[in-house]
């Protein structure tokens, strides 16, 4: 797994929870500002998990506010 892999993974799962084009979701746009929730956030950890075989908990995408930050630091950290 690579920072790009990841980012591009979770601008695709962040998009079809948004029901938005993965495209329109910059990795220095923060996820609160897109309306992600808790349970959102939750939902798409798991699926990092399982796509990466990574332990990630979900406050990693609400303590780093950007797609970037958060794979980078489920990159270092996971």
């Amino acid at each position: 797994m690579n920072k790009i892999e990841l980012i591009a993974f979770l601008k695709e799962k962040i998009a079809q929870t948004l029901d938005c084009d993965p495209a329109s979701i910059a990795a220095d746009e923060n996820v609160h500002d897109l309306g992600l929730t808790s349970l959102n956030a939750v939902i798409i950890s798991g699926d990092v998990e399982d796509k990466f075989d990574v332990e990630v908990n979900p406050t990693v995408m609400f303590e780093n506010h950007t797609i970037a930050k958060i794979a980078e630091e489920i990159i270092n950290n996971g």
